[in-house]
């Protein structure tokens, strides 16, 4: 397999490096986006990247299962359309079928460099948001919400909502509540309702920390974040960072 340079150095090089580097474009990443996130306050699931399969065992029971692994490096962008995302795994039995499958399916990709294995924690119930964030060229830096996963296809572009930053909590509550995604919170048909506080504060976090990565930035997408059900808070589970030249 094709293998970056070892990526577990210290995290504030890798934010100096995309975001005052102007030699460093185009995407991150995922490891590389969350470290660099995480440099400007921002949380996610606990999470290790390796590269064995003893290690990765070791690092599961330290865990507790379930587990993920997700295969992260340069190329692999859409990890789902790509089959290098493992969900759920239950014990070390799976994990160990899990990792082979990754790593043959990562054997037969051409144009990618393979940074290591996330591994982390199973999240479980909860609804799936897309929060993005992209320049325009008229209106600057732009936030998009929407639903994610199934219903993203579901309502299409007519779930989506767009607001310019800054942006204020009024701002993102007025764009939840004119939505599908607003109802999807709420516990739709049933469901139980989520912890709307929570993305709240994580999109108004996550607002905050697009701004301050500076006018290179071309792209955030924060996608899926899952919004736990009985107030557990909200988090992304995957991340992108994507820079333009100067």
């Amino acid at each position: 397999l094709p293998v970056a340079a070892p990526v577990e150095g210290d995290r504030e090089s890798v934010a100096t490096e995309s975001t005052s580097d102007p030699t460093v474009t185009g995407a991150l990443s995922e490891f590389r986006s969350k470290s660099l996130l995480r440099t400007h306050g921002m949380e996610f699931s606990e999470e290790v990247i390796l590269t064995t399969l003893h290690d990765a065992v070791e690092a599961a029971a330290r865990m507790t299962y379930p587990v993920v692994l997700k295969a992260s490096g340069a190329g692999i962008w859409h990890k789902s359309e790509q089959r290098l995302v493992e969900l759920n795994i239950r014990d070390e039995r799976d994990l160990r079928t899990s990792w082979e499958r990754l790593h043959e399916r990562l054997s037969s990709l051409q144009n990618v460099a393979v940074e290591g294995i996330l591994l982390s924690p199973y999240v479980g119930d909860g609804v799936d948001v897309i929060v993005g964030f992209t320049r325009d060229s008229e209106f600057g830096l732009l936030c998009v919400l929407g639903p994610g996963g199934i219903f993203a296809e579901l309502f299409g572009a007519d779930g989506m909502r767009h607001l310019t930053l800054p942006i204020s909590r009024d701002e993102v509550e007025q764009a939840l509540n004119t939505g599908p995604l607003g109802k999807l919170l709420d516990g739709y048909r049933g469901g139980e309702k989520c912890d709307r506080c929570a993305l709240l504060r994580y999109i108004l976090e996550a607002s905050r920390v697009a701004l301050e990565l500076g006018s290179r930035l071309v792209e955030l997408d924060l996608n899926p974040v899952r919004v736990r059900t009985r107030e557990r808070g909200a988090v992304a589970l995957d991340a992108l960072c994507v820079f333009g030249k100067t």
